[in-house]
């Protein structure tokens, strides 16, 4: 009896923190553009784990001239603001060289 206690808590607790809803954890802004390349690295060293740590992306390079754009919009400017209500915003996306 006391090992099924133990396990019915264990599952409340994995499903409390498992049960979690992000609101706009990038702080993404209606008519926010974001412009994304493809990209080769010759390397990449993470480096260790921890906070505080800082990549170099120096030898970063594009692959292509092909370039992908985002934008965040007004959910009401989209043919699916019925189907989303509680929705602020969407991103549409497009391709552009």
């Amino acid at each position: 009896m006391k090992t099924s206690a133990i396990r019915l808590g264990i599952v409340f607790i994995s499903l409390k923190f498992t049960a979690q809803v992000y609101n706009n954890p990038e702080k993404f802004k209606v008519g926010q553009v974001m412009e994304f390349h493809e990209c080769q690295a010759d390397s990449i060293n993470p480096g260790s784990k921890g906070s505080g740590q800082v990549w170099d992306f120096s030898n970063l390079r594009k692959k292509s001239d092909e370039l992908l754009m985002e934008k965040i919009i007004k959910i009401s400017e989209t043919k699916y603001k019925k189907k989303f209500k509680a929705a602020d915003f969407a991103e549409k996306t497009r391709t552009a060289l």
